[in-house]
């Protein structure tokens, strides 16, 4: 079976219709500004091609499991957006995988899960008329992964990801076509930095759900995330530095008898029969020994690549 649906990339530049069966995907897009220009056709359908397109200053965003399992993001010009043309701008690094992205102006944010949880990482941005680096060395990121300035390499990633649907809306201020012109070169990645949410800063158990974050210039992206010892709160996290502000914070139930501060969550790994290691969100006050003598309740699924969070 096939799925069809009608998008709008963020910056309202173009029209996505997109059609997706569980194994392959094949998008085509529409100028907003000339709703009868014919469709350009991104990519074929490929068995076993995913591919997910967003838009940024005259060329696509994707994110797709092109050359591997698990997803990666690339760009390539609107004007040659064939798997040919495709360049890698971020590869995960082990042990890490991609989920969504968001994408603004000059920036894309990228939701990641690790083995231990949840985390946002920002990628600031430049195309042919800003510091566009034109070197084809890997630049050092935080944790370990690659951005490619020039999308020379190709590296294989992790099995088992899931990317979810691209937000929509916003403000447009140029052209399609006056933004195509002016990108002469690769899309390229400045800075990249992952955000310390408060004191989930250890980011196990962490899960984070995006805000609405409909707005192509805004300065910040809108969070909400959580932890086993963290109750729910709400975040600005800034594009430009990957701080982020506190907006609110929900009270715990029962919040006389919780003492935060008190309790404990770390990763541990159990080893199964055939030598995988499985993750575990391990949660107890900071004050109960760790000798084996205390029970506990064990809340575990492991099917279809879902995580429990």
């Amino acid at each position: 079976a096939f799925f069809l649906d009608l998008g709008l990339t963020k910056d309202k530049e173009f029209v996505t219709i997109n059609a997706n069966s569980k194994v392959s995907s094949e998008v085509r897009l529409i100028r907003a500004a000339d709703p009868w220009s014919a469709p350009i056709l991104v990519q074929p359908r490929e068995r076993g091609l995913e591919y997910f397109v967003e838009h940024l200053a005259g060329f696509l965003v994707i994110v797709t499991n092109s050359a591997s399992l698990d997803y990666r993001l690339i760009t390539t010009p609107v004007s040659s957006p064939g798997r040919e043309n495709w360049h890698d701008l971020m590869i995960p690094d082990e042990g890490s995988k991609i989920e969504d992205i968001d994408i603004f102006r000059e920036h894309v944010a990228v939701y990641e899960r690790t083995a231990a949880g949840q985390r946002v990482r920002i990628l600031s941005l430049s195309n042919g008329s800003k510091n566009l680096s034109n070197g084809s060395k890997s630049l050092p990121l935080d944790n370990g992964s690659k951005v490619l300035s020039n999308g020379s390499k190709n590296l294989p990633l992790e099995n088992g990801s899931k990317s979810l649907p691209l937000e929509n809306g916003s403000k447009n201020e140029k052209s399609s076509k006056g933004s195509e012109s002016r990108s002469s070169s690769r899309l390229a990645v400045e800075a990249s930095r992952v955000v310390t949410l408060g004191e989930a800063s250890s980011g196990v158990g962490i899960t984070i759900s995006p805000g609405a974050n409909c707005d192509f210039d805004a300065p910040v992206l809108r969070v909400s995330a959580c932890s086993p010892i963290s109750p729910p709160a709400v975040y600005d996290i800034s594009l430009k530095d990957a701080s982020a502000s506190l907006l609110q914070r929900r009270p715990f139930p029962g919040s006389e008898s919780y003492r935060e501060g008190a309790y404990e969550c770390y990763l541990e790994w159990a080893v199964s029969d055939d030598g995988t290691k499985v993750p575990m969100t391990v949660t107890h006050k900071k004050s109960l020994p760790r000798d084996g003598t205390r029970p506990a309740i064990l809340f575990c699924y492991g099917a279809y690549g879902q995580c429990l969070d």
